[in-house]
């Protein structure tokens, strides 16, 4: 009787079942990156300043942000604190995360903290961290996540400005996200916060430096705490 490999069941461990799990989030993902990528080309970073720096920062949102106000003119300590706010949610993640990761060999802690982004984290989470080797799967979907965007970035950098404007790939970034959220909201208060945010983000979309998406995150938190202080009191006094 014919079998399969022998080296097959790695292919079902939770590093390749993250790996698979990811995959359809680089159709969203991969046009973002080639985004962020013409966005150097066009504020005149080098190729190697433009590499380094998605090696470095990888933080996708927070690195178009500082890529943008640089090729502005803005002060380059005004560009890394607009970038810090941007991604003060992984503080968050990784506080959270933490108990997850905390019998891990410190190189590997290391590494989970370089990759912590919005997919990978919220892809384990919503897994289930009680689910075999949670940390495994991290790393799979990360690294799927790691090589989409670097390819991305350095193909975008690479055709420059020539993308046309009229593919509007800017999509790509919410239209990732929202896939992401929207199977996470099954509590009013997690919807309060998800719409709450989404209507301050677009009616302050005016403002400069993306601060709509600050001030956004803020009520959004704002409103989930009521939400939830209010429920629990209702449930206390039935």
């Amino acid at each position: 009787m014919i079998t399969r490999a022998q080296g097959s069941p790695k292919f079902s461990s939770p590093f390749w079942q993250g790996l698979r799990d990811f995959l359809p989030f680089v159709v969203a993902l991969f046009p973002f990156s080639v985004i962020v990528g013409a966005a150097m080309n066009a504020a005149s970073f080098t190729q190697v300043q433009a590499v380094v720096f998605s090696l470095l920062a990888f933080t996708g949102t927070g690195q178009i942000v500082a890529v943008q106000m640089v090729g502005d003119g803005a002060l380059p300590v005004l560009a890394v604190l607009s970038t810090m706010i941007v991604n003060s949610r992984l503080a968050l993640y990784s506080a959270s995360f933490e108990p997850v990761i905390r019998a891990s060999p410190t190189r590997l802690k290391w590494l989970c903290a370089y990759l912590l982004t919005d997919q990978p984290y919220t892809m384990t989470m919503s897994r289930g961290v009680h689910r075999p080797a949670p940390v495994m799967y991290y790393l799979g979907t990360g690294t799927g996540l790691w090589f989409t965007y670097q390819g991305g970035t350095i193909l975008g950098y690479l055709v420059g400005v020539r993308l046309p404007a009229a593919w509007n790939l800017d999509f790509a970034v919410p239209l990732s996200f929202i896939s992401l959220l929207v199977p996470l909201l099954r509590h009013r208060t997690q919807v309060a916060t998800a719409l709450t945010s989404g209507i301050a983000a677009v009616l302050l979309a005016s403002l400069p430096f993306h601060l709509n998406i600050v001030l956004a995150a803020c009520f959004g938190m704002l409103v989930g705490w009521n939400v939830e202080r209010f429920s629990t009191r209702g449930e206390g006094g039935e």
